[in-house]
């Protein structure tokens, strides 16, 4: 099934990224499984936070087809989720949880629904082809009784 990358789905992809992982590691590991090159990924520079560095991929990823590809991995993948090992063991460990589940409930509402209306709509364009099948059909039968 065809997605739709609105802005608004990268926002919840980027923000369910930034909340699900806190540590560096865990964090570049995720990115991988997702199809985002070694090269990329060793240009993180020590001082560079998670942010500065989706800031840097968000910026890239959307212009190209293997990039939306890697951007929609990430997204199932996010929504998979259902534990966050690398939010534990932190003095404010519940509240991180509590917002990783959080972000990662706001992407899979935002992407049902979106896969609705794309069914919607697929379902739409099937009901206008038959009308249209089935008027042509009606025409042609007119068409032979005038000729008969």
């Amino acid at each position: 099934m065809k997605e739709r990358l609105t802005p608004y789905y990268i926002d919840l992809i980027y923000e369910t990224a930034l909340k699900s992982f806190w540590r560096k590691k865990a964090f570049a590991r995720f990115l991988r499984q997702c199809g985002i090159s070694e090269s990329f990924l060793g240009g993180w520079a020590a001082d560079e936070s998670k942010r500065d560095l989706l800031d840097r991929l968000f910026a890239k990823l959307p212009a190209t087809d293997t990039g939306r590809a890697a951007l929609l991995r990430m997204a199932k993948l996010l929504m998979e989720q259902r534990s966050f090992p690398d939010l534990q063991n932190w003095e404010d460990s519940a509240e991180k949880i509590k917002e990783a589940h959080d972000a990662v409930a706001r992407l899979r509402i935002h992407h049902e629904r979106q896969e609705e209306e794309l069914q919607s709509e697929e379902a739409s364009r099937r009901a206008r082809d038959e009308f249209k099948r089935k008027q042509a059909d009606i025409t042609r039968s007119q068409k032979s009784l005038q000729a008969l």
